[in-house]
């Protein structure tokens, strides 16, 4: 729920202002506390933010763990699917805690109002981002399909008649780049070499997008005409759902990154497919 921890974070501001003394917050599964706070093993939270106390994680976590001015003490069953950001404070990860999508440290003692805007921002900046690409993944593969209607049909065809082919083709160009831009980057002169490389794959992968979002809308249960009406129809389902799917905690971001791959395979093939001459 990155909303509710926007709320909550602004809301924490403004409490530590006014009382210290807040009392414990437990709403839909978050938990946001001004004192010491444990979680116990067998205890399952979407969200923990404490402020001025020491978090004891041993239970699963949703979502991220937020401690400001506190330390953070993951046991051995602690299981935390997004992240744990520690500001002002320590982090013990015992041997056997799990952390989904890695943390963000900033030791030391800090102001309360400082930290506690530093927390604030650094949520904000997660929540903002993603916001950004979920509106991405849905804007511009409608604008692919209304600029470049031929190209985007041709590519959803490709995808649609021969997925292992251009999943295949996807996979082994995005290494191959990966691998070319490593080689690269080991000389001075080689390391914009490597970034451009990176950016123009990143890049023939997105313009991809609306064929792979074609290839999603046909598949619907859903009801679209012929012709180049029903191919935008088609494209504009499958980015709507491309972009809910991408909100999805941890799947979302695996089935973007499998959704790139098949755009960018899909673009390869259809790059170097010889047309049939007309006579």
């Amino acid at each position: 729920m990155k909303i509710f921890k926007i709320i909550a974070l602004g809301l924490l501001l403004t409490g530590a202002a006014v009382s210290p003394a807040f009392a414990a917050a437990i709403t839909g599964g978050n938990v946001i506390n001004f004192a010491d706070t444990e979680v116990a093993a067998d205890t399952t939270l979407d969200t923990v933010i404490v402020v001025g106390g020491n978090a004891t994680i041993a239970g699963k976590i949703k979502e991220d763990v937020v401690v400001v001015n506190g330390d953070a003490i993951l046991a051995p069953t602690a299981n935390i699917r997004e992240r744990v950001i520690v500001l002002g404070g320590n982090l013990e990860a015992q041997p056997g805690a799990a952390i989904g999508k890695g943390v963000f440290h900033l030791g030391g003692s800090y102001p309360i109002a400082a930290t506690l805007a530093a927390a604030g921002l650094f949520v904000l900046v997660l929540g903002f981002i993603k916001i950004v690409v979920t509106i991405a993944v849905i804007v511009i593969p409608i604008l692919l399909a209304w600029l470049w209607k031929k190209k985007n049909h041709e590519m959803s065809e490709i995808i649609a008649q021969k997925p292992g082919k251009t999943i295949a083709a996807g996979l082994l160009s995005a290494l191959a780049a990966a691998a070319l831009s490593i080689l690269l980057a080991f000389t001075l002169i080689g390391i914009p070499v490597a970034f451009i490389l990176l950016l123009l794959t990143l890049t023939v992968s997105i313009l991809g997008l609306g064929a792979v979002s074609c290839a999603l809308g046909r598949i619907l249960p859903l009801k679209t005409v012929p012709g180049e009406k029903g191919t935008f129809m088609s494209t504009l389902y499958g980015a709507v759902l491309l972009g809910l799917v991408f909100n999805v905690p941890f799947i979302g971001l695996i089935i973007l990154k499998i959704c790139l791959l098949f755009a960018l395979g899909a673009i390869i093939i259809g790059f170097f497919s010889k047309k049939p001459e007309q006579e």
